[in-house]
């Protein structure tokens, strides 16, 4: 009887395993790809860690102004792009009218909010007449909506719109490629530059939090078995965590190359801004309003037969990402210190829809630890794929086309998946 317990267990055990890995495929797969493209880059500690924690603070934002519509039943927003569009006319305003640093930013904010807001509205009645084509649809209104922001800015501004001096190209008709934003103290960087420390500095502490969280909890709770183990190997992390983050900080223990990430520095303000906005996201569903987008999401027929306004919801909900994925832009394009004034929004969806769905989200589901993941897989690809063709293959060119190829690869395999999986359960039912 007990044998036959056991592998019964055994049996039970090995299909949790297998189920793992069925639904964690695509992001186990990146982890390898992104294991076997840091050795191969042999890509140094301090740029690898710097240009990583640099994509991190800036590009999660906009990857997190996807998440409330997965969860309204909506599927991947691609409209995000129209957000961009809106966060870059008010970057434009700012830098036009000379509007320095801090100041710049927050004007930048509130100029976009309204714009956001509006066009999100109109987006997401749009999507209301193509209910269970979302995804298309919100892609074909983000090229649309590129139309017609080319336009404007191609062939109106100097002409209709009245903008003159060195913003506009040489024959008084559209404004130029680029526009330097840390020219005259603009807002470039100025986020970023409120708050800036060592990095490891910064961990020591975020290691002494997780001992501190870990043991309260060990005290409070006293738990027994699996759950005191787990809270002993968070107590364990944060020790490695902390002692780690001393000896790069303060030592001269570690090889040269490791010791020169005493240097690499973080952004503190910009990242605790993408903190308390996943907290946020958090917050927000657990809210009635919440609750009610979940249940839109589920199942809209019963939702609306609780008496819930399933159009308004979905509406509310695109608004918001609209919005979200306005603040994000600018975040972003604070960063780089520079506006591509006719591209810096062009693939914003594309990268942001492949972070989440690397980080084993899915059309209908998708969490903020799969937005963070997600973030960290697929910049860590972008990081090293150029650097990694060029030392297997003398070109760093194919690097490049790999990690695009990866890019659309990823969001036709989760699609493709969503359909399959759509049609078994229908075949059940």
């Amino acid at each position: 009887m007990a044998e036959n317990t056991m592998v019964q267990t055994d049996q039970s055990r090995s299909k949790k395993i297998l189920r793992f890995i069925i639904d964690n495929s695509v992001t186990l797969l990146f982890v390898i790809i992104c294991i076997l493209g840091v050795i191969a880059s042999k890509e140094q500690p301090f740029i690898l860690v710097s240009m990583l924690l640099e994509r991190m603070t800036r590009n999660t934002f906009l990857v997190l102004a996807l998440l409330i519509p997965v969860v309204a039943g909506m599927g991947l927003n691609f409209s995000i792009t129209i957000g961009a569009m809106a966060a870059q006319i008010a970057i434009i305003f700012v830098a036009y009218f000379k509007i320095p640093s801090v100041g710049g930013l927050s004007v930048a904010f509130l100029v976009s909010t309204p714009i956001a807001l509006i066009l999100g509205m109109y987006i997401g009645k749009l999507l209301n007449r193509t209910r269970g084509q979302e995804m298309i649809a919100s892609m074909i209104t983000g090229f649309f909506a590129d139309g017609i922001y080319q336009m404007i800015f191609l062939f109106m501004a100097g002409t209709i719109i009245p903008m003159t001096g060195d913003f506009v190209l040489s024959n008084g008709m559209g404004l130029r490629n680029t526009i330097d934003l840390m020219k005259d103290n603009g807002m470039g960087k100025s986020m970023d530059k409120i708050i800036e420390l060592d990095f490891f500095f910064v961990t020591i502490f975020f290691g002494i939090a997780i001992i501190a969280y870990y043991l309260w909890k060990l005290n409070k709770d006293k738990p027994e078995g699996m759950d005191k183990n787990k809270k002993i190997g968070g107590v364990v992390l944060g020790v490695l965590l902390t002692v780690f983050s001393i000896l790069v900080q303060y030592t001269s223990i570690l090889p040269h190359k490791y010791g020169l990430l005493k240097n690499v520095k973080m952004s503190v303000f910009t990242a605790i801004v993408v903190g308390l906005f996943a907290a946020f996201n958090v917050i927000i569903l657990n809210t009635k309003l919440g609750q009610t987008l979940k249940t839109v999401g589920q199942d809209k027929h019963i939702a609306e037969v609780s008496g819930i306004k399933v159009n308004k919801i979905r509406v509310l909900a695109i608004m918001l990402s609209t919005l979200f994925a306005a603040w994000g832009q600018i975040i972003f394009i604070q960063n780089l210190g520079i506006l591509n004034t006719y591209g810096s929004h062009k693939q914003i969806a594309l990268f942001a829809v492949a972070a989440l769905l690397i980080g084993g989200a899915s059309v209908s589901k998708a969490t903020i630890g799969q937005a963070f993941l997600g973030v960290l897989l697929f910049h860590t690809l972008f990081i090293v794929s150029p650097k990694a063709g060029l030392n297997l293959f003398g070109d760093a060119q194919l690097g490049e086309y790999f990690r695009t190829f990866v890019a659309y690869g990823v969001i036709g395999v989760s699609l493709g998946l969503h359909a399959w999986k759509t049609m078994i359960m229908k075949r059940q039912e």
